[in-house]
């Protein structure tokens, strides 16, 4: 790092830090101002229920365009009858209730509005009709059963209809896939069509989970948690490649010396409990308290008994100062009944400090101690320490541990490779304002999808399925890894979609935005919050699929996973504890997510496998794979998904209808690019 970019680095952090304490005065002023106006709106609307949620996509959605999660299923078997699925929705998710008797996940049988800037819930669940959500689609597409040459036109087509606003935004769509049955003579002229699996489409409001935090997508999937994998299936599990995950690495040393302090405090805690604590030491109540250490050494065990127990409960009693001073008061009273402790005592502790018998006492008593030490402890002392230096210079480690060489061969080390780390953290912090401001600004150029006009209806496409053990192998051969190999055909097709898009030149690199999903939060029972990682922004070079380009990708994502460290880590925070949206106005958000969605209008979604499992349906069927839809934001007008499912991948598109056929092209010119690239690798093995 240059001279340059040090003193860029510094002049931006200190413009950051006289920022600080703008912000810190201005969220009180915009939480009190936001909380007075929803009260308002409850005051103005009684019979509405509002949201609580207050993220970026919340602000960002609009009418037209509203952030709908899309899930497709592929399940093996033929198709449950439909009022069987019925019934199993209503079992699990719509009359679910908790311990109190009242329903579990109250807003599926409530329509959505939007009032004043703010979403809520009208409390209409008696006009409910689950007919109306819950669809078993028989009629074909255009005049033809439904099989797997034109299902992704079929279902494309039910996702660019926008959900009723008089209804509940949810709504589940079943598909049968029908295949032509082989005739076994020649007299067999029509043969009956077959069904082995059908499709599960799941479309459904992002404030859906938001708002009701105990849900989960595989609740309304119907898909319950599988079992673990097979030991042949794990090998891999820890090995897994994240591009856009895991950018900040563990600082080890500094948890490691947090560790081993806190085991010594533990362990000299402990052993001053059972020397001082009359509950603890082997003669219980025998020994009466009558000297002032004693005294002060039961009253810190106490206070430290105390404060512990008052933090552990603190958040179980109620909100009243009062409730909280009777709990301490109570926990104070039952520690002095435990310990026999009263004013009695304590007078007598301090007549005995003030005592000159005892006094004399005590002097000598620790005279004879100190000539004890002097004769005995210390020589000894003195051996294992030169047995110990002994020890570390000849043997490389130290057997001695107890001693004062060895607690130092032991933590200096310790030490100084935690100083390093808290340094590199903090050199992180100094440069993450610049960081940050170069990852927003963008290095790409200009492309035809950016001046796109959105028109809010949602097409989508998917690719041919890629065995994952296949990309490793043309991975190992020329040197790369799974996601670059991906990612560098994913780049390749999007050049050909700009290619035939527009008449605007395509440029060289392409900003786009990236962030991971585990696969538990979409099908087991990981939390939203806990499951989306933080976003970062990626100059996308496009190519040819070659080679080179691969090289180009392996250099782009080591430079965006060096330098978007900062916007990681606040867009995790944000996705966690929203606090960029409790600190700013919504008219700011709503400014910034305008800009950035139409720079980065493409939009990037790995999921990541945490544990391999098989998963079910409610009705005892195989699901056999996955696709999710990461809805687009604001201006966003294409969102792309690496889906991995068990030993495959695929490429998911959905994309705003006006940019048609290019979610098409993107799927399939990926399925091309990575057939031709691995045709090439086996031939120059």
């Amino acid at each position: 790092m240059g001279l340059y970019s040090v003193c860029k680095s510094l002049l931006i952090f200190s413009v950051a830090c006289c920022l600080v304490p703008v912000i810190l005065i201005w969220y009180p002023f915009v939480s009190v101002a936001r909380r007075i106006w929803l009260c308002l709106l409850r005051w103005q609307y009684p019979t509405l229920a509002f949201s609580p949620t207050n993220t970026v996509r919340s602000i960002a959605d609009t009418t037209r365009n509203p952030g709908i999660l899309h899930i497709v299923l592929q399940v093996q078997g033929e198709i449950w009858d439909a009022e069987g699925i019925k019934k199993k929705m209503f079992e699990h998710v719509l009359e679910r209730r908790n311990k109190d008797a009242t329903l579990a996940f109250p807003f599926m049988k409530r329509t959505l509005t939007h009032k004043w800037g703010h979403y809520a819930w009208a409390d209409d669940a008696s006009n409910f009709d689950i007919d109306s959500h819950i669809i078993f689609s028989q009629e074909g597409y255009r005049g033809r059963p439904v099989t797997d040459a034109n299902v992704q036109l079929f279902l494309s087509e039910q996702s660019s209809k926008f959900l009723p606003l008089n209804l509940p935004p949810w709504q589940i769509i079943l598909v049968p896939i029908y295949q032509p049955q082989r005739a076994h003579s020649s007299t067999s002229d029509n043969p009956t069509p077959t069904m082995d699996h059908y499709y599960i489409l799941l479309r459904f409001h992002h404030l859906l989970l938001s708002d009701m935090p105990n849900i989960r997508i595989c609740d309304l999937l119907l898909v319950e948690s599988g079992k673990p994998a097979t030991l042949a299936e794990k090998e891999d599990e820890d090995l897994q490649d994240l591009p856009f995950s895991n950018l900040i690495a563990t600082p080890t040393s500094i948890l490691e010396l947090y560790s081993r302090i806190t085991v010594a405090i533990t362990n000299r805690w402990n052993e001053f409990i059972y020397r001082h604590d009359p509950l603890e030491s082997p003669d219980g109540f025998k020994a009466r308290v009558r000297e002032l250490p004693q005294l002060l050494s039961l009253l810190l065990i106490a206070g430290v008994c105390v404060l512990s127990d008052f933090w552990r409960g603190y958040h179980a009693i109620r909100e009243h100062p009062s409730e909280k001073l009777k709990f301490f008061m109570s926990l104070v009273r039952r520690e002095v009944r435990r310990r026999n402790l009263s004013w009695d005592i304590v007078g007598d502790c301090v007549l005995d400090a003030v005592d000159p018998i005892a006094i004399t006492r005590r002097t000598v008593r620790g005279f004879f101690w100190l000539v004890g030490q002097a004769i005995v402890i210390i020589p000894f002392a003195i051996i294992r320490e030169c047995m110990a230096i002994r020890c570390c210079l000849f043997l490389g480690h130290c057997g001695y541990p107890n001693t004062i060489i060895g607690f130092l061969f032991e933590f200096i080390p310790l030490v100084f490779a935690a100083m390093l780390e808290t340094i590199e953290a903090l050199w992180l912090i100094v440069i993450g304002p610049k960081c940050l401001l170069e990852c927003l600004t963008g290095h790409g150029g200009a492309h035809g999808i950016q001046a796109a006009t959105i028109c809010g209806r949602k097409v989508i496409a998917w690719s041919e399925i890629v065995e994952r053990q296949q990309i490793k192998e043309c991975a190992k051969r020329c040197g790369a890894s799974e996601s670059e190999i991906t990612l560098t055909m994913l780049a390749a097709a999007i050049g050909d979609a700009l290619e035939g898009y527009a008449d605007t030149p395509v440029p060289e690199i392409v900003d786009v935005s990236a962030r991971s999903v585990h696969q538990d939060c979409l099908l087991g029972r990981m939390s939203r919050n806990y499951g989306v990682d933080g976003v970062i922004c990626i100059p996308l070079p496009l190519g040819g699929g070659g080679k080179d380009h691969v090289l180009a990708m392996r250099e782009a994502l080591l430079v965006a996973r060096r330098k978007n460290i900062p916007l990681y880590t606040v867009t995790g925070i944000e996705t966690r504890r929203t606090v960029m949206t409790n600190v700013f106005t919504w008219v700011w958000i709503k400014l910034l997510t305008n800009y950035l969605s139409k720079k980065f209008c493409i939009t990037i979604t790995d999921t990541v496998e945490d544990t391999k499992r098989r998963y079910r349906t409610l009705w005892g069927h195989a699901v056999s794979d996955m696709i999710y839809f990461r809805p687009p934001m604001a201006n966003t007008s294409l969102s792309l998904t690496l889906q991995k499912f068990g030993s495959h991948i695929r490429v998911g598109v959905i994309a705003d209808a006006e940019l048609t056929p290019c979610h098409h092209d993107i799927a399939r010119s990926w399925t091309n690019y990575m057939q031709q690239f691995s045709r090439r690798e086996s031939w120059t093995k």
